[in-house]
């Protein structure tokens, strides 16, 4: 039910986006949808089965309320998450990469997209909640992990910039690493690891 939950606002972020003209203010308070809204058929039946490449692939983006770089809302809370669509440019988003690194985007890019590490973005949500994030390459970072890394999240694979997706620290349900050595059905010529977070809401 919780990811059927999840893919709806996934849908409606999106229906959302392509809706809304470049004035329009709209304000997103994910824990009372979720508690207030009947999931129907269609969203329920689409959720079962995404690929990691659709997963990878949205164009919009989550932003904290320090314009931090979240990329997705899969790491986000729904009990301290309310979205708001950002119309005021320029916008400054920090840590795209990592701590220090930083983007200035002067126009609204619903209508001329902008590139952020090879992925063009349309629209940005800032949640209006202070809440504390890390990325999945500082989590592996805890975890000891230096060498190669095969990142999930919620059972999805991450294709793509781990520095750029992140995580709220109190909405990590569990943790699991999986070292190659222990994988009996493949060659044994490289070493990596495979981080898999799961969120509450998974």
């Amino acid at each position: 039910m919780k990811k059927n939950i999840f893919i709806f606002v996934m849908s409606l972020l999106s229906i959302m986006a392509n809706a809304q003209s470049k004035k329009d203010t709209v304000g997103i308070d994910i824990g009372s949808m979720v508690s207030n809204l009947q999931i129907v058929d269609h969203f329920e039946n689409n959720s079962r089965i995404m690929d990691d490449v659709d997963f990878d692939a949205r164009n919009y983006e989550v932003l904290t309320n320090r314009n931090e770089f979240v990329k997705d809302l899969i790491g986000l809370d729904s009990d301290s998450t309310y979205l708001e669509l950002i119309n005021e440019y320029p916008l400054i988003i920090k840590k795209i990469n990592s701590e220090h690194d930083s983007i200035i985007i002067r126009d609204n890019p619903y209508t001329n997209p902008i590139t952020i590490n090879g992925h063009s973005y349309k629209r940005f949500f800032r949640n209006k909640y202070n809440v504390q994030i890390e990325s999945l390459k500082e989590i592996a970072k805890k975890h000891n992990i230096t060498g190669d890394c095969i990142y999930m999240i919620n059972g999805h694979i991450v294709l793509k910039d781990p520095y750029a997706y992140k995580v709220v620290l109190n909405n990590i349900a569990k943790i699991n690493v999986t070292k190659s050595s222990d994988i009996k059905t493949i060659d044994k010529s490289k070493n990596f690891v495979i981080l898999k977070i799961y969120t509450k809401q998974y």
